[in-house]
């Protein structure tokens, strides 16, 4: 029992932040001129994924999933794996899918591997939901944040603290002269910081 009480007390805390985020992806599902193409894809089945999540904790939640015949189970399943799944159609399952480096980069250019890296990350929820705990709010509001970011700064942003490039091989990485890349930087953590605060972190 103790353990279900630490869980309650765990989601208390992240319940509101949790909240905002939802609130946010649900705006970034619906978006069609805030986010740049090809990013727009990307962002709109990360947030549908997200949103996917968010309905069957509520199905848990509610103890709706105690009555589900393994026929939904198995659907369930297959809603929350298919872009996992191999595919002999090129245009379903893995060889479409976010998760899928190769793909990703195709579809994203040099931005591919580092949004590959957040979408598999974000996909990790799925555990999150099972263990009856509200998924990370923080990687979701980091991913809402990155949303909020031109292409180029996010990309700056990303190797940065993601992959822990210097300025100089940045610069190189991406061709962009080492003053523009302090410029992307500069004004992307300032956007993630503001957007970050106004969602309740310090």
């Amino acid at each position: 029992m103790r353990y279900q009480e630490e869980l309650q007390a765990e989601n208390a805390k992240v319940q509101e932040r949790y909240a905002l985020a939802m609130e946010r992806i649900a705006q970034i599902a619906l978006e069609q001129d805030n986010i740049a193409l090809p990013y727009r894809s990307y962002f709109q089945k990360t947030a549908a994924f997200l949103l996917l999540l968010k309905n069957l904790q509520e199905s848990f939640a509610k103890g709706e999933a105690k009555e589900w015949d393994l026929d939904k189970w198995k659907a369930v399943n297959q809603d929350l794996y298919a872009d996992l799944l191999p595919s002999k159609d090129l245009e379903q399952g893995y060889n479409c899918s976010y998760a899928n480096p190769a793909y990703a980069e195709e579809k994203l250019g040099k931005y591919g591997k580092i949004l590959c890296f957040l979408y598999t990350e974000l996909r990790g929820c799925i555990a999150y939901i099972y263990e009856n705990r509200l998924f990370s709010s923080l990687k979701m509001d980091i991913y809402a944040a990155l949303a909020l970011l031109k292409p180029d700064e996010r990309t700056c942003i990303t190797l940065q603290l993601i992959d822990g490039y210097p300025i100089d091989q940045i610069a190189k990485v991406t061709g962009i002269a080492e003053n523009t890349v302090k410029s992307h930087l500069h004004r992307g953590k300032e956007k993630m910081a503001n957007y970050l605060k106004q969602n309740g972190y310090d």
